[in-house]
């Protein structure tokens, strides 16, 4: 039996999470809202992790292909071909966006664990928003100077005059085949941030203390923007673009977060 204590404070007992018996619960319950004990009442990471590993976190394909078929649907829906007056129908344009190597998205997002992992609110899975999926394509589309960016994205409130964008760039969800994966850090430098003094300069030889985090290395993204037609070309465009020259995430300077952008099947791209 695991010891959990509960977001109340309330001590539970349950059958061990690692054991894969839980194979399809609700990874942002379990790593948000959930912290297992080991002996001596300390933190236990590895069964969390375990269970994240062993499960993918919780993902399930039929469950992912039904979330995707209704979003489509959805996209369909929210699509304007009639435009009233002289105005551009509002379409949606899908991206593929697949992890060439690790993805690490949403370290500083909130709960027990060390760093953090951006996951889904209703379905637990991993989930790359589209607040980030924006900023990195308006981070693209400033150093190419595109002369459409100020219409697609907006402009700031301290600008002259500040407006909204046209175009809306929602969150993409992960779809199989799936893959999370256990990665470590090792900083040395721990005694020397924890000396307020700072009397000990940090070394390399100081004892490593290792930290356990999860990450991406499999699956697809599904991402959708959605405005007027030339622009929401042009934004899938600049996405598809910062995916691959910028990447998306934390530690992109070593590596992780680049992302090989591609058009999905014919009936996931809604006219």
């Amino acid at each position: 039996m695991a010891e959990i204590a509960g977001p109340l404070g309330r001590v539970l007992s349950t059958v061990d999470l690692a054991a894969g018996r839980h194979p399809r619960a609700n990874a942002l319950t379990v790593l948000r809202r959930c912290a297992v004990l080991g002996p001596g009442g300390n933190l236990d990471e590895s069964s969390l992790l375990a269970w994240a590993v062993r499960t993918n976190l919780g993902h399930d394909d039929q469950l992912a292909a039904a979330v995707h078929r209704r979003r489509s649907a959805a996209l369909a829906a929210l699509s304007r071909h009639d435009a009233p007056g002289d105005g551009e129908p509002v379409v949606s344009r899908v991206v593929s966006l697949e992890p060439e190597s690790a993805l690490l998205a949403g370290t500083g997002e909130s709960g027990p664990r060390n760093v953090g992992l951006a996951l889904h609110g209703t379905y637990g899975w991993p989930v790359l928003r589209g607040s980030t999926l924006k900023g990195v394509a308006l981070a693209y589309a400033t150093a190419v100077e595109d002369p459409d960016r100020h219409a697609i994205f907006g402009s700031a409130p301290q600008d002259d005059e500040p407006a909204p964008g046209e175009v809306a760039f929602l969150d993409a969800i992960w779809s199989g085949p799936v893959r999370a994966a256990p990665h470590v850090l090792t900083p040395h430098a721990g005694d020397y941030y924890r000396d307020a003094t700072r009397r000990t300069p940090p070394a390399e030889w100081a004892n490593p203390v290792p930290v356990a985090f999860l990450a991406v290395e499999g699956g697809v993204f599904r991402a959708a923007v959605l405005g007027p037609r030339p622009l929401a070309d042009r934004a899938a465009a600049l996405l598809r673009a910062a995916a691959d020259d910028l990447g998306v995430g934390a530690k992109t300077a070593a590596g992780y977060g680049y992302l090989r952008a591609t058009d999905p099947e014919p009936e996931g791209q809604p006219e």
